[in-house]
């Protein structure tokens, strides 16, 4: 077992390692400043600073001011606010739910940036399953105790509960673009259409718990009552 010794203060090791965390705390502290004085020159640069700004100044430094937080964190919000209006978001009437209606949307423009166009049936398929997994995943990760905390009126989601939820909102998306993408498919062979056929049936099992699309039943008993 290491037992410490005071004489290890005066050390040439000791005195190197002490002066080596002193260059990184420096180095930090200088790349900080320098992203504290950015001048973004694009939307989305301003948005990404936006959003960065409020939780790293709270991380960086406990004692900033709440007057300047509250400043920062309206600073987001605005910026949000103009984002949204931009991509044709309807208004909002407070800001929390300006806050939510803002992250759903994320999400969604978020998944809307996945090319899909690129992607044969088999490829869609497989990239289907997979962000089901991701889905779930997501979800079991915002149902885990430490995305939440108890406030005593109400549950507060944490900064991991609103990561989680948010990618799970959008593997949700994804997940329905691929089965809307893949429905517009024409089959070359029958392989390709069972492949098809299964997306769309997995998919309308999950949301409606039942086949309720008349169309796909009619699909389904043309190809498979052959």
């Amino acid at each position: 077992m290491f037992a410490w010794s005071a004489t290890l203060g005066g050390t040439p090791e000791y005195e190197a390692a002490e002066a080596n965390d002193a260059t990184a705390r420096q180095l930090e502290r200088a790349a900080f400043r320098s992203i504290l004085t950015t001048q973004p020159i694009t939307p989305s640069g301003l948005a990404a600073l936006a959003a960065y700004l409020p939780d790293a100044i709270r991380q960086s430094n406990p004692d900033t001011e709440a007057e300047a937080l509250a400043g920062l964190d309206a600073l987001r919000a605005g910026v949000n606010s103009i984002r949204l209006e931009a991509a044709g978001a309807p208004p909002v009437a407070t800001v929390k739910a300006q806050s939510e209606t803002h992250k759903g949307d994320i999400a969604r423009l978020s998944a809307e940036q996945v090319d899909l166009g690129a992607l044969d049936i088999f490829q869609l398929s497989a990239l289907f399953e997979a962000y089901q997994v991701a889905k779930f995943t997501w979800e079991g990760v915002a149902a885990r105790p430490y995305s939440s905390k108890e406030t005593g009126s109400a549950p507060l989601t944490t900064a991991l509960g609103e990561v989680a939820r948010f990618e799970e909102e959008r593997a949700c998306w994804i997940v329905d673009r691929l089965e809307k993408e893949i429905a517009t498919r024409k089959p070359e062979d029958e392989y390709q259409r069972d492949e098809i056929l299964m997306v769309r049936t997995q998919q309308e099992f999950r949301c409606n718990m039942r086949i309720h699309n008349n169309a796909l039943i009619r699909d389904i008993a043309k190809a498979w009552s052959e």
